[in-house]
């Protein structure tokens, strides 16, 4: 081992207990991304990157801790900054932060613009198109529906000079002027109405390996690349939308890439709201990928979705690529048999794990950040009465209490208790937004229960035996039943208005 250096990088790779050897003016060590037995890692600390030629892993300090950590790329960040005593190399290589908090109609005009633009640069891009050979990834099919393209530099000079500078807003430009995901090749993300509101960049120049979104607003949280997947009951999720591709090149369809193997909140929300039954966790078959799985299998879980880890032997990219080149056989049916060996994800907490349906007892609600799972105690509700079990989680802080819903007092001291609790990691939580999430659940479980006495009502309709039917069938089958009614009217003191009475009857008996 190498003595001690002043590069923060090298320092970066020792404290992971990664074993160095000069070579030139680089560093070489085994890669902890894959099962490296000679070293295959080049680090470059004169330019802080690093590369590995036989994973083709790469990037620099803030990807090798996302990667090794699985951090965010604020985390990474944060942590480089505070091991390091630097500002981020290469921070302007990724893509730019909008300085937009909320984007217009035009904005969103502009975006379908540029993926226009990029998707006609990729059909004229004989590099992107060769980066996406060498990966088996050749189907036309797969690249329309993820809506693919490449960033050339030729957007800009079809621009105007106002929407320049609105794309230096969006961060589509960086504090120079230049595309930020200049030589990437792009994917669009969609939000609900299947509008472009941001873009995921892949460089094609190896050792950078940005996987940034361009925007970080209200709309950009909660878009996805291939959205049509969460509208099935089954979800494969997957780091890169590389992995995603691939694996709709192999034939499944519903494949989400996530971006990071840690939890996205948006996305637990989503595929929580879209009623998603099972999800299938394809993260990356590594340590972080491993840690990450633990952590969606919990959010997710808690919300009563099954979840299954399906470790590959490979990233999913390489995992169904390698078919397209040699033959391997690594396609969509040989991934099922990988997820019928895949034992359901155990959730790293140990609270209990609700059903799909929650229960007849169970209801889930996700706001302001908390997830509230709610057993009504006893049968139904009475006017007055209406007792629940409440757990509130948020992260790895919980809250539990037993209350009457119906009793003002009761509801305010459990908002007062949540606030306080959770106050700490979530600074603008209220006990008024944690009320108001109680009178969400109370109406919740009250439409529940008169869905339950419609149900009971309905199954509970009468039945007659077959000697009263025959009866009934004698009766109704007898001559003169018409004046046999006028005459049971009459008895009853409805005297005259002979039509009135049949329509009376009519009406009874309808």
């Amino acid at each position: 081992m190498v003595t001690a250096s002043p590069s923060p990088l090298l320092d970066l790779f020792r404290s992971h207990g990664l074993e160095l050897k000069r070579e030139g003016k680089s560093y070489k060590t085994c890669c902890p991304f894959h099962n490296d037995k000679s070293p295959s890692l080049l680090i470059d600390s004169e330019k802080g990157l690093w590369n590995c030629f036989g994973c083709e892993a790469g990037g620099d300090a803030i990807t090798f801790l996302e990667k090794m950590e699985g951090l965010d790329f604020g985390q990474a960040a944060d942590k480089w900054k505070k091991l390091s005593g630097q500002e981020p190399h290469h921070v302007k290589a990724r893509a730019s932060v909008s300085k937009v908090t909320q984007i217009t109609a035009e904005d969103l005009n502009i975006f379908a613009r540029l993926q226009e633009i990029y998707a006609e640069s990729l059909a004229q891009s004989q590099s992107a198109q060769s980066f996406l050979q060498t990966r088996g990834l050749t189907d036309g099919e797969t690249i329309r529906a993820f809506g693919l393209g490449f960033v050339s530099g030729t957007a800009l000079p079809q621009m105007n000079p106002e929407q320049v500078g609105r794309l230096q807003d969006l961060g589509v430009l960086n504090s120079r002027g230049n595309e930020s995901l200049y030589n990437c090749i792009v994917c669009p993300l969609y939000n609900r109405e299947g509008q472009v509101v941001s873009f995921w960049g892949r460089r094609i120049v190896k050792g950078e390996n940005p996987h940034r979104a361009l925007l970080q607003n209200s709309e950009s949280l909660n878009a996805v690349i291939n959205r049509p997947a969460v509208k099935s009951q089954q979800v494969i999720l997957v780091e890169g939308f590389l992995d995603a591709l691939a694996a709709f090149q192999a034939g499944l369809r519903n494949v989400l890439p996530v971006g990071t193997a840690q939890p996205r909140p948006e996305l637990v929300k989503l595929i929580h709201q879209e009623g998603v039954k099972e999800v299938l966790l394809a993260l990356d078959p590594d340590e972080a990928g491993d840690e990450g799985a633990k952590r969606w299998a919990r959010e997710l879980e808690a919300r009563g979705i099954t979840t299954k880890r399906v470790r590959l032997p490979q990233d999913p990219s390489a995992y169904f690529c390698c078919a397209e080149q040699d033959g391997s056989g690594a396609t969509a049916e040989s991934f099922r048999s990988h997820v019928e060996q895949s034992p359901r994800t155990v959730p790293s907490r140990g609270d209990s794990v609700p059903s799909r349906s929650g229960g007849d007892s169970e209801y889930i609600l996700d706001s302001n950040d908390l997830l509230y799972r709610v057993r009504t105690l006893g049968t139904r509700p009475t006017p007055d009465k209406l007792k629940a079990q409440i757990l509130v989680t948020a992260g790895e802080r919980t809250h539990r209490d037993i209350l009457n819903l119906y009793i003002h007092k009761s509801r305010k001291t459990f908002a007062n208790a949540v606030a306080n609790a959770f106050r700490e990691i979530h600074p603008d939580l209220t006990s008024a937004r944690v009320e108001a999430d109680l009178e969400r659940i109370i109406l919740a479980l009250e439409e529940r229960n008169r869905q339950k006495n419609e149900a009971t009502e309905t199954r509970e309709s009468p039945t007659i035996s077959p000697d009263e039917k025959a009866v009934a069938i004698k009766y109704l089958s007898e001559p003169g039943l018409i004046d046999r009614l006028q005459d049971d009217m009459n008895a009853l003191g409805y005297v005259g208005e002979e039509e009135a009475k049949l329509l009376v009857y009519l009406i009874a008996t309808s």
